[in-house]
Parts: structure tokens; C-alpha cells; sequence
């Protein structure tokens, strides 16, 4: 009996252990869990910053653009203006 009763304790002991183990176990996912959630933050708020940088460049792409077709378009006029004159010149010949 006495050894039915060393067996049943040792059995006991070891399940204690594995529950230790689990425990363990689950308070380390826990943290993973967490720190995996704070990188993934910190990684979106990174790149929203960077996604609102190239915003703005592309921003300030486009005013350049926008001021650069106004410049062309005036070039355009002063070009045919200039053309015509000579055109004007040529035919009075």
C-alpha cells in the first residue's frame, strides 16, 4: 500500500509541476502578446508619419507643378506673340 501511496504523491507532485510549467507558459504568451502589440504600434505609428510626409512632398510637388504650368502658359503666349510678329513682319515684305 505504501508504495500505491509514494507513486500517487509522486503523481501528484508532477502534475503540480506540469501546472506550474503551464502557467508559466501562459504569462510568457501573455508578454509576448504584448510586446508584439507595442511594436505593432509603434510600426503603424511610423509609418502613418512617413505615409503623412509623403503627402505633404507630393503636396508641394504639385504647387510646383501648378506654378510651373502658369510660367509654361505664359512662355506659350509670349512664344506664339513673338511668332506672329515676325510672321506679321515677314508678310509686310
Amino acid at each position: 500500500m505504501n508504495n500505491v501511496e509514494e507513486r500517487l504523491a509522486y503523481l501528484e507532485g508532477r502534475a503540480e509541476e506540469q501546472s506550474h510549467m503551464i502557467n508559466g507558459i501562459r504569462e510568457a504568451m501573455a508578454s509576448l502578446e504584448a510586446r508584439i502589440d507595442r511594436r505593432l504600434e509603434q510600426f503603424e505609428q511610423r509609418m502613418d508619419q512617413r505615409f503623412t510626409l509623403v503627402d505633404q512632398r507630393f503636396l508641394a510637388i504639385d504647387g510646383r507643378l501648378g506654378r510651373m504650368t502658369s510660367l509654361l502658359v505664359g512662355l506659350l503666349i509670349a512664344v506664339i506673340a513673338g511668332m506672329s510678329g515676325i510672321i506679321a513682319a515677314i508678310l509686310q515684305r
